[in-house]
């Protein structure tokens, strides 16, 4: 009767060991179906130590499969867990990235986010912090 749906919802975050350093791995299904796949670097060799940082991401495995980006403490220099937040005005400069990239030109057909117009955008806008949910 509940199937595979129960069991999706209760599965924790893993192991995974690649080339010689420890990912946890967290899995999950989006609302289409389709498997989604996060892996959070532990930074370390030693698979005792890769054990202990992974009940800090099991901890906020919810949030990341939410969506939400965490920096733990073997990943900064202050040692403490932080979300990292995400500005339009970063979205606006990963979009521009993305399409420079795929070779389209950042001027065509639209207008130049990074310019006199899309300063005034940047100013008012971009320090806002949004969640994609």
């Amino acid at each position: 009767m509940y199937g595979t749906t129960l069991r999706k919802e209760l599965a924790m975050a893993t192991l995974k060991n690649r080339r010689g350093s420890w990912y946890a791995r967290v899995l999950w299904y989006d609302n289409t179906g389709r498997k989604k796949e996060k892996q959070v670097p532990l930074r370390t060799k030693s698979k005792v130590t890769a054990r202990e940082r992974l009940v800090a991401v099991s901890r906020l495995e919810c949030d990341i499969k939410d969506g939400i980006e965490f920096s733990f403490p073997w990943m900064n220099d202050g040692g403490n867990s932080k979300i990292i937040h995400f500005t339009v005005g970063d979205a606006i400069d990963e979009w521009l990235i993305r399409r420079i990239k795929n070779g389209i030109r950042p001027k065509t057909g639209m207008v130049n986010l990074r310019g006199p117009g899309g300063n005034r955008f940047g100013k008012g806008y971009g320090k806002k912090q949004f969640w994609v949910i």
